[in-house]
Order: structure tokens, then sequence, then C-alpha cells
């Protein structure tokens, strides 16, 4: 009886982690679909899928990495109040070189 229960309680857990793991394997797909809609000039799609990701429990630098990327969209589009706005929540979560780099570049323009 103990070890049914053990054995269960086992196979619960590892089935947990593996749908926790297809997770983060999906969002990062999506993410990765995004970015390419951005490189095809598809900015409003690309920000939908981008929105749809920040609605989820997100790893803090692919999160960085979202508001990043819609910072340069918004950059793009000349709505340079949202690009500073989303260039700053992506800062505030991470240290990434790149990140701080295309911050500056953006203020240089202003």
């Amino acid at each position: 009886m103990k070890l049914k229960l053990v054995f269960s309680v086992f196979i619960l857990i590892f089935v947990v982690s593996c749908m926790h793991s297809s997770m983060e394997l999906k969002d990062k797909e999506v993410f990765s679909y995004a970015s390419s809609l951005t490189s095809k000039g598809m900015y409003e799609d690309a920000l939908d899928y981008y929105k749809g990701l920040l609605d989820k429990k997100l790893d803090k630098n692919l999160k960085a990495k979202i508001y990043n990327n819609m910072a340069v969209i918004y950059e793009i589009k000349g709505e340079n109040t949202k690009a500073r706005e989303y260039y700053r929540k992506a800062i505030n979560l991470t240290n990434n070189k790149n990140i701080y780099q295309n911050y500056k570049l953006f203020l240089d323009t202003l």
C-alpha cells in the first residue's frame, strides 16, 4: 500500500514537471513567432502575441526580452512615450547589456 502511494506521488510529480517544461517551451516558441512577425513588419500582430505572453507567469529574463521587443516596435512606430515605458520595464527586470544598448540608442535619437 505504501509503495503504491509513493509510486503515485512520484508519477504525479513527474507529470506536473513535464507539463511545466512544455509550457516554458511553448512560451519560447510564441516569443520566437512574435519576433519573426516583428522582422516581417507585422507589428500589431507581434504586439498581440507579446501581450498574450505577458498575461502568463514568465521567467524575468524572458519578460525583459518581451518588453524590449515591444519597445523596439513602439520606437519603429514613432510612439516614443510607449517605447520609453517598455524599455524601462525591461531594464528594471534585468541587467542585459543588449537592452541597455537599445535604450541608449533610443535616447540618442530623441
